[in-house]
């Protein structure tokens, strides 16, 4: 979900999500592929997240650390129509940002440990004692600002991104009512 999320971001021309301003902004420099750029990021928070913050990894952060980068280049290489008008372009978008945020709530309540950039922000929460959609949008706004000063592309768009923050506060909630409901499992509350 997140990476075709990431996708219709960059597809949709309005602007791409903070995390993708950032991602961009180093492929530019470096020539990488906007992919493998998540995914060596994604090393890297891991590492800080275990080493600073203690947010214990799961296989669900390495599978995400990997599989998310890989579905990034995948996608970027599907043939995809080019948008000619707004309406469009902000469905696009819109759908990005859902997707981004559902797929985030999803994969963090099953607990076989959450992606790399959502072990920061978990780990931040729980530290701050800060909602996870605060923190989220806190994240967000730095890595856009970084991003947008290596160069990556920043548009009208990317001011709909910070909704991401909720949206995954919002999933959070729903899948911990499913786990409780249809299974009996109590969720830790981020």
């Amino acid at each position: 979900m997140g990476a075709l999320g990431i996708t219709l971001s960059i597809k949709a021309g309005l602007g791409v999500s903070p995390w993708t301003v950032f991602h961009m902004g180093i492929s530019d420099i470096t020539g990488l592929s906007v992919g493998r750029i998540t995914q060596l990021v994604g090393v890297v928070l891991v590492a800080v997240g275990g080493l600073l913050l203690r947010q214990k990894p799961g296989i669900g952060t390495v599978i995400n650390m990997i599989l998310i980068g890989f579905f990034v280049d995948f996608y970027m290489g599907l043939p995809w129509p080019e948008l000619h008008h707004v309406v469009p372009r902000l469905l696009y978008l819109l759908s990005g940002v859902t997707l981004i945020g559902m797929g985030t709530g999803m994969y963090i309540s099953t607990n076989f440990g959450a992606g790399p950039r959502d072990t920061i922000m978990l780990g931040l929460s729980r530290i701050l004692h800060r909602p996870v959609g605060s923190i989220r949008s806190a994240m967000e706004l730095t890595v856009l600002i970084v991003g947008f000063f290596m160069g990556g592309p920043v548009g009208f768009g990317t001011v709909f991104t910070v909704l991401v923050g909720p949206v995954v506060q919002f999933s959070l909630g729903v899948m911990r009512r499913y786990w409780e409901v249809h299974w009996g499992v109590q969720q830790r509350h981020a």
